[in-house]
């Protein structure tokens, strides 16, 4: 179950596709509340593709940098979004 705001149903049911029986009757006791969405599943499998030579970091450089301090304080660090 998901709550949500907004636009749409205010909450979803996603049900496994090997569970045909419960979509059934959580479709059936939610037909006429329109808050309510029932969706089935169709995901099969692991959808991210496993690339042997990557490494799970992805950042290359230091998104920290060191900022100048005043005199006889320690340095600080600041991020790098300006």
């Amino acid at each position: 179950m998901t709550p949500r705001r907004g636009s749409g149903p205010e909450w979803r049911f996603i049900v496994p596709a090997d569970d045909p029986e419960q979509y059934r009757y959580l479709s059936r006791v939610s037909a006429e509340r329109p808050t309510v969405e029932v969706i089935l599943d169709r995901r099969r499998g692991e959808r991210r593709r496993q690339d042997a030579g990557k490494s799970d970091e992805r950042r290359t450089l230091e998104r920290r940098r060191a900022t100048k301090s005043a005199p006889g304080s320690s340095s600080s660090w600041a991020d790098g979004a300006e």
